[in-house]
């Protein structure tokens, strides 16, 4: 009855600390944001696991920035640019002033998306 919704870190407020080497994919963070949208409506108060309270176009905002990065970072690899070359390339460049969350920044996002895209990693989970 209180139409709140809770996201946890799944939704944080900004961009999502994808961690790959432990399963985690861009595009399950995609379909999560999408079946999230599909919960709410525009009356819901969305608490995500950072930052302060959302709404739906919140969401759907960040939802749109990290498929715009996502197809950006996979020009890229396509084009057989090197991780730090897509650094570079600053993809995330237009919504780091919005969606930075600390050392989640846009640097942060384009290494371990082209990670995750090219199943290369710096570190690993053991």
């Amino acid at each position: 009855k209180s139409n709140v919704l809770h996201t946890g870190d799944v939704y944080a407020g900004g961009y999502p600390l994808l961690d790959w080497p432990s399963g985690g994919t861009i595009d399950g963070f995609l379909n999560a944001y999408q079946v999230m949208y599909e919960m709410v409506d525009d009356e819901t108060i969305i608490v995500p696991g950072h930052g302060g309270i959302s709404d739906r176009d919140d969401l759907m905002y960040s939802y749109n920035a990290v498929r715009e990065i996502r197809d950006r970072i996979k020009a890229l690899v396509a084009a057989g640019k090197t991780e730090d070359e897509a650094v570079l390339a600053k993809p995330t460049a237009e919504w780091d002033s919005v969606l930075d969350n600390g050392f989640v920044n846009g640097e942060f996002v384009t290494r371990t998306f082209y990670q995750s895209l090219t199943n290369t990693s710096s570190h690993s989970h053991d």
